[in-house]
């Protein structure tokens, strides 16, 4: 019964740091200050960098699909991040 109320806490605990992530993406998106807009863009940046070298890991239970998806889209924003950055747009 404990492992099952920590692994809920886990879980909650990684959704607000998501959810903290996309906020502080959300608020830079209209800010003008670009020390703002690039720590963001590098927070990002490094969560996506996590979550790949998460899915690299063979204990990753994930189906192979949904893992080559989310290490698609891992690819993808890294590579947006680092030939766009502040150019990019909404």
């Amino acid at each position: 019964m404990k492992k099952n109320m920590n692994s809920t806490t886990s879980i909650a605990n990684e959704a607000v740091l998501l959810m903290n992530y996309a906020q502080l993406l959300s608020k830079a998106s209209t800010s003008k200050n670009e020390k703002e807009i690039i720590g963001a863009l590098d927070a990002n940046l490094k969560l996506w960098v996590e979550i790949e070298t998460i899915l690299k890991k063979k204990n990753a239970n994930l189906s192979s699909g949904i893992k080559d998806n989310l290490l698609s889209l891992s690819k993808f924003v890294e590579r947006l991040t680092l030939t766009k950055g502040l150019t990019m747009t909404k």
